[in-house]
């Protein structure tokens, strides 16, 4: 219910889920030292404390392969059930009409229901389609306080440093999705004992009753 569109979280396909559990938890532990509102004690902790909780709580989340990247950022969404999500998604806005206000009126609602998590998916496509789009957003998020509680996740699929350049001050903190973080053995120790195993051989099938002749 403290979902705008919440068709972007979901948990880690059944297929994919020894592959990247543990990035999976590599992230949520970065994520809740960036902001401490995703823990279980947040209520009190916005209520007991004036001093602000968080600076620039800024995460991109990069990767060659655009399936592991969308089913990362997916699988964290989905594990943020008691926090606000808003999220700008570049097809949606292209079917509502003008990209501008429909970025402009994501931006306001994160800002009025914070603390919240505003997602950003597949950043580099923005950049060779509307790339006005891109400076509205840059122009945003440089309008936010940086102790402002709103954690921004921007996905990018492609080179870790040509999506990094995409930004004029590099002030987000990048999780690279990369060979040596995924979880490969975890993936074919569950993989084989399939392989491996014998296959009965079906049953043979009932014999068929003959017909008469019409």
């Amino acid at each position: 219910s403290q979902r705008s569109n919440p068709h972007h979280a979901q948990p880690l396909p059944f297929y994919l889920r020894p592959l990247l559990e543990k990035p999976l938890q590599s992230l949520q532990s970065e994520a809740n030292a960036m902001f401490p509102y995703f823990s279980s004690t947040s209520k009190q902790l916005s209520l007991v404390s004036s001093s602000p909780l968080c600076f620039a709580p800024r995460l991109l989340l990069v990767g060659e392969s655009a399936l592991l990247v969308d089913s990362l950022a997916s699988a964290f969404l989905h594990s943020l059930d008691h926090c606000h999500l808003t999220q700008f998604d570049l097809l949606n806005a292209l079917r509502d009409g003008s990209i501008q206000e429909t970025l402009s009126h994501t931006l306001s609602e994160a800002f009025r229901n914070a603390p919240s998590v505003l997602y950003l998916p597949h950043l580099n496509d923005w950049t060779s389609l509307y790339p006005e789009a891109f400076s509205l957003l840059e122009k945003g998020l440089n309008a936010f306080l940086p102790t402002c509680p709103i954690f921004v996740l921007v996905t990018g699929v492609g080179e870790k440093e040509e999506i990094t350049s995409l930004f004029s001050e590099n002030t987000f903190k990048v999780f690279a999705l990369s060979e040596s973080v995924l979880d490969r053995s975890a993936l074919f120790s569950t993989l084989l004992p399939l392989l491996t195993r014998s296959c009965s051989a079906p049953a043979a099938a009932p014999p068929l009753p003959v017909l008469e002749v019409e």
